[in-house]
Formats: structure tokens, C-alpha cells, sequence
């Protein structure tokens, strides 16, 4: 399974993100602004790629899906 967790360069969005990484399954770790933080919580995770993106815009979104 391909997982996008939005938010997930920390709090809650990070925890899930690690989970769904030790349960083996890819993991898209999102970030706005934290970029250094998003590299570390993927670099944890076996299969991730890090994406930007600012979820208010629509299309924005639309490019990271």
C-alpha cells in the first residue's frame, strides 16, 4: 500500500507516517515548510519519498497526488 500522510515532518502526521513505515508499506511524508524534518522522518522509513506542498491550495495538491 502507497500511504500520502499529510503533515508528516512532526506531531501526529510524523507518528503515523513511522508506523505505517515499520508496517512496510511506502510512505509519501508531506511537508509546508519543514523540510530538514521531513528528510529525517522519511530517511527512518524504508520506502518514502518527501513531497511539498501547501494542502490550502487546490492545486498544489493536485501536483502531489
Amino acid at each position: 500500500m502507497f500511504c500520502l500522510i499529510t503533515g508528516s515532518s512532526r506531531g501526529l502526521g510524523r507518528e503515523i507516517a513511522l508506523a505505517l513505515g515499520r508496517d512496510g508499506h511506502h510512505v509519501a511524508v508531506h511537508y509546508k515548510d519543514r523540510k530538514d524534518m521531513a528528510k529525517t522522518v522519511a530517511s527512518r522509513i524504508e520506502r518514502a519519498i518527501v513531497l511539498q506542498a501547501d494542502v490550502r491550495d487546490f492545486e498544489e495538491v493536485t501536483r502531489i497526488v
